[in-house]
């Protein structure tokens, strides 16, 4: 599970896995049936809520970043990132939240 994630801010942003485990550890299968959204923000507000470009794994599910828009908005900092995955079967959600830390590039 991701807790901790820093990228540099306007770097060309890789991927990002995210773990989903039950309270047995076992992972969670979300290739199918599930709905994802993310929110990015600190705790005063949202900065932007992203719900494309997340895609269910065997294990949760990855993000994938836009090249414009997104992280590259964010001036450096520290935010906080907030995904949900919806079952679609029954509306059962898991929610988790991660560190997100914007650093300046070097000039």
């Amino acid at each position: 599970m991701a807790s901790n994630i820093s990228y540099i801010q306007g770097a060309e942003l890789d991927s990002l896995a995210i773990e989903i485990e039950q309270g047995d550890g076992t992972l969670v299968d979300m290739t199918s049936g599930w709905t994802f959204s993310l929110k990015v923000g600190t705790s005063a507000a949202t900065a932007f809520t992203k719900t494309t470009g997340i895609s269910g794994t065997v294990s949760g599910m990855t993000v994938n970043w836009t090249v414009s828009g997104e992280l590259n908005t964010l001036a450096p900092g520290a935010y906080i990132g907030e995904i949900t995955a919806t079952r679609t079967a029954d509306s059962r959600q898991y929610r988790r939240q991660f560190a997100l830390t914007i650093d300046p590039a070097l000039p």
